[in-house]
C-alpha cells in the first residue's frame, strides 16, 4: 500500500562536506513498494510540471538530472531496507541542495568587484606588479575523487617560478554542474593559506584560475568564488568555450575567431541579455585557438585581457601553464600502483 511522508521544515544537507541546515522546498514524497522495487515520487508543491518519479531496486542510489540552471533538478535518493515497520527509509537530498547552492552563489556574487582596485592595474605596463599566481585542480583520468591541487607563483614580467605547491587531495563534495567551485575552492584556498603561512612575501598580487569567472551560468564561476573568499584579484581563463547565456559555439562564433588576426586581438562574449561576460582572446600570433577570459574579482575585464596576453608565451598564460601537477600525479599513480601490487 502506498505511504507518504510530508517534509516541511528543516533537514540536514551536506553540499559542502559539512553539516548544513536548509529549508526543504520539497513538500511531498510518496514511496510505492512493489516487491523488490520502490517508486519514489517527489513533489515540490509547485505543480505537476516540476514533479519527478523514479523507480529503482532496494539498496540503490539514483543520480538523475543536472543543475545547469535554477530550474533544474538534482537529487540523490539513498534507499535501504532498514527503517521502521518494514517500510523503506528514504533520505532525500534534492532540489533543496541546488537551492542552497544557488542561494550561496547569489550571496557571494554580490561581493564580486568588477573594477580595477590596485594601482598596478591602472598602469599601461603594469608597473608595480611583481608576482602573479596560477591555480588548478587536476584529476587522474577515471578518478573523480583523488585530485592534485596546485599553486604556482611567478615573477612579473619575466615569469620565472618563485614558488610552487602541489598536494594530492580527496574530494568529498559531489560534482554538480554549475557548482564546481563548491567542490574545488576549499583546496585552492588551503594552498594559498600554506603560502601565506610559510612565505608571506611571495603571496601573488593576482591569481589566474584555470576556469571561468563571470562567464558562468549565474555569473559566479570558480575564479569569482576563489577571488571573493581569498580577497585577491582573480582572472578566469578557460581553454574551452562554456556555452552559456546565449553564447554558442556556432558559425558566428567561429567566424569571430577567424577574424582574430594577431596576438592580443579579442572579441566580447555577449549574453542574450546584452551583458558582456568575458572575451575570447587570441593569446599569440602562432595560436589560432583562443582562450576565454573573464573577471574573477577585483579587476576589470579590459585589464584582465591585457594582463592575460602579457603573461602568454604560448596559448595558455604561464601562471596556469606552469602549475606543477604532472610530477605529483605520476608519483601518486606510482604509489597507488605499488600499494595495489603489495596487497595479498
Amino acid at each position: 500500500k502506498p505511504w507518504s511522508i510530508d517534509i516541511q521544515g528543516t533537514a540536514p544537507l551536506d553540499p559542502l562536506g559539512g553539516a548544513v541546515l536548509a529549508r526543504l522546498l520539497i513538500h511531498h514524497v510518496t514511496v510505492h513498494k512493489h516487491g523488490d522495487e520502490v517508486t519514489v515520487v517527489i513533489s515540490s508543491g509547485r505543480g505537476p510540471s516540476v514533479n519527478a518519479c523514479h523507480t529503482a531496486p532496494l539498496g540503490s542510489s539514483l543520480h538523475p538530472g543536472s543543475a545547469d540552471n535554477d530550474e533544474s533538478w538534482f537529487w540523490v535518493l539513498q534507499m535501504s531496507s532498514v527503517g521502521f515497520c518494514g517500510n523503506i527509509f528514504v533520505c532525500v537530498c534534492a532540489r533543496a541542495r541546488v537551492l542552497l547552492l544557488c542561494s550561496e552563489q547569489k550571496r557571494l556574487r554580490q561581493q564580486v568587484v568588477e573594477e580595477d582596485t590596485e594601482d598596478w592595474q591602472r598602469s599601461p605596463d603594469f608597473s608595480g606588479l611583481e608576482r602573479v599566481g596560477g591555480v588548478d585542480l587536476s584529476f587522474i583520468k577515471g578518478d573523480e575523487i583523488n585530485a592534485c591541487a596546485q599553486l604556482v607563483v611567478l615573477s612579473y614580467p619575466d615569469l620565472k617560478v618563485l614558488y610552487e605547491d602541489s598536494h594530492m587531495v580527496t574530494l568529498t563534495a559531489p560534482y554538480v554542474s554549475g557548482f564546481l567551485a563548491f567542490r574545488e575552492t576549499p583546496f585552492l584556498l588551503e594552498a594559498l593559506q600554506r603560502l601565506k603561512t610559510s612565505q608571506p612575501t611571495l603571496m601573488p598580487q593576482v591569481v589566474f584560475v584555470d576556469g571561468n569567472g563571470l562567464f558562468h551560468y549565474r555569473e559566479f564561476g570558480l575564479a569569482c568564488h576563489l577571488g571573493v573568499l581569498s580577497d585577491l584579484p582573480c582572472v578566469g581563463v578557460a581553454k574551452n568555450l562554456l556555452q552559456v547565456q546565449g553564447v554558442l559555439r556556432d558559425e558566428e562564433h567561429q567566424s569571430q575567431i577567424a577574424a582574430l588576426q594577431k596576438g592580443g586581438d579579442s572579441f566580447p562574449l555577449t549574453a542574450a541579455s546584452g551583458k558582456v561576460l568575458g572575451k575570447a582572446l587570441r593569446s599569440g600570433d602562432k595560436s589560432s585557438k583562443p582562450v576565454y577570459v573573464s573577471v574573477g574579482h577585483k579587476i576589470s575585464l579590459g585589464t584582465a585581457v591585457r594582463l592575460t596576453h602579457s603573461c602568454c608565451r604560448y596559448r595558455v598564460p604561464e601562471p596556469i601553464r606552469q602549475v606543477p601537477y604532472a610530477q605529483t600525479l605520476q608519483e601518486f599513480i606510482r604509489s597507488d600502483t605499488s600499494q595495489q601490487q603489495a596487497l595479498p
